[in-house]
């Protein structure tokens, strides 16, 4: 077989019918133009929702594609744990990943056959993501004033939505069972040097995924995220001590008052800007991006930069004090 599909869910009632519907379309397509070499592997992290009992109904709704579509039932793992799973027990040659809340393109496996198909195929994959189809002003904002304007300035992207590789690599490496929910993209890519391997980015396998469609949703994601990357960080000895900084202006904030507290004020903002002019094209890409939309919008990702590194900034200090 020449590519599995392995789509980890856990308690995800509200997305997996459209999930599965996005597959079914794009294999329908895909089966009118020659045999099908692809399968799909639903893995279910032990959720404790209608999540499985839906996935089983639609399959049975479509009994031609029930050879080509498998659950793989098993005990809470996680997502990385999870999608250890799928690769172990999926039989194609190359191994690719997409999250229960996303929708496949309809010509997904048309596309991936072409792109697998090539003499010089590689071993490491990225595609293409776009916002999911009908959601808000602000997330499609942030889709393109962030993700997009991160994912450019990156010569080897790899999301976990849309990544794919050959199978031997994701059985001499494994994803990390620590990384429960997120992260794992950003550790596979770590450890497998993903800068020294065969990669393609694929522009025509697309995903859809969704973005948060309020400030407060994508605050609280950023956050975690800073904190996530400490711990990615920490886990490949890269910890960025520069930071350590921000948590001891912080300490003399608290600890002092008056002229002190004024010279510590002043020096979170040095700080800071000097942050920002570091990573000057990621907000130089998000504003060319984002022309269009309303001013009240345009220091919407300073803000969610800053809220990044106040969550690194709590791990680092949670890790000096243990």
């Amino acid at each position: 077989m020449l590519a599995s599909l392995v789509i980890c869910f856990y308690n995800e009632e509200e997305n997996i019918g459209a999930s599965f519907h996005s597959i079914i379309d794009a294999m329908k397509i895909h089966k009118s133009n020659r045999e099908m070499e692809f399968e799909v592997i639903y893995v279910n992290d032990g959720s404790s929702d209608k999540s499985l009992k839906i996935l089983k109904d639609a399959i049975s709704a479509v009994p031609e594609f029930e050879k080509s579509v498998r659950i793989l039932d098993i005990k809470h793992l996680g997502l990385s744990g999870a999608r250890n799973a799928g690769v172990k027990a999926s039989h194609g040659e190359y191994v690719f990943f997409c999250d229960c809340d996303a929708l496949i393109d309809k010509q997904y496996f048309n596309n991936l056959n072409f792109y697998l198909k090539k003499v010089d195929c590689g071993e490491v994959f990225s595609g293409k993501i776009e916002n999911y189809p009908n959601l808000n002003l602000f997330s499609d904002f942030i889709h393109k004033a962030h993700y997009l304007a991160s994912m450019n300035l990156n010569s080897h992207p790899l999301v976990g939505t849309n990544m794919g590789f050959k199978k031997s690599l994701l059985i001499e490496y494994k994803f990390d069972e620590k990384y429960k929910s997120r992260g794992d993209d950003t550790y596979i890519s770590e450890i497998l040097d993903i800068e020294t391997r065969e990669f393609e980015f694929c522009n025509n396998i697309i995903v859809y995924n969704k973005h948060p469609e309020t400030i407060l949703c994508w605050l609280r994601e950023r956050f975690y995220n800073g904190q996530l990357r400490f711990q990615l960080d920490k886990n490949f000895k890269k910890i960025n001590y520069k930071k350590i900084f921000y948590l001891l202006i912080l300490l003399l904030m608290v600890l002092t008052v008056g002229i002190s507290a004024i010279l510590s004020i002043c020096g979170i903002l040095l700080l800071l800007v000097l942050r920002v002019v570091s990573v000057r094209k990621y907000f130089i890409q998000g504003y060319v991006l984002s022309t269009n939309y309303p001013l009240r919008f345009k220091l919407i990702p300073l803000l969610g930069f800053i809220i990044h590194e106040l969550g690194y900034a709590t791990q680092l200090a949670s890790f000096k004090n243990g």
